[in-house]
């Protein structure tokens, strides 16, 4: 009877941590939530910079700096519209973040600096971590935010990151 109870409980631990374990892997062919597109070319944050540098040609401007993060140098690229920081990783350069700077530029749902708070809850929903200043938007599957700064409830910012924390 006590091999029998030992082997049921051991049967809801496999599974429950099996449960745990799948909702927290992003899904096979699942993409991430926040993603910015610019002339065709997809930039996912914490993805590889190489291609992406590449699709999007000479950049306008460029800056670098030792990383407080990680081991080597932050490199920061600026487009017609937005930037992307670079952080570095086994030898290779990866997404930070992707800032967007004025209105030339959008996210997929068509928000814009300019766009009003109500916009974006209509594009984004309610679902998002309003911290006063910001909505944040989070892709846990991906580790991966979308921030979009609100003054006098008018979007001044919008922010593609990776988490953290």
């Amino acid at each position: 009877m006590k091999k029998n109870m030992i082997r049921v409980f051991c049967g809801i631990l496999v599974l429950c941590s099996v449960i745990l374990i799948g909702a927290c892997t992003p899904a096979e062919n699942s993409e991430p939530l926040y993603v910015f597109t610019y002339n065709g070319t997809t930039i996912a944050v914490d993805g590889s910079a190489a291609d992406v540098l590449v699709a999007l040609g000479t950049w306008k401007q460029y800056s670098e700096s030792p990383s407080c993060l990680f081991d080597g140098l932050d490199k920061i690229y600026g487009y017609s519209g937005f930037r992307i920081q670079t952080y570095p990783k086994d030898g290779s350069e990866y997404i930070y973040s992707v800032e967007l700077l004025d209105d030339s530029v959008a996210t997929s749902k068509g928000i814009t600096i300019g766009s009003t708070r109500d916009a974006v809850i209509a594009a984004y929903g309610e679902g998002g971590r309003d911290t006063g200043s910001a909505i944040i938007y989070t892709d846990e599957a991906y580790g991966t935010e979308l921030m979009i700064s609100i003054r006098n409830d008018t979007v001044i910012n919008i922010q593609y990151k990776k988490q953290t924390n």
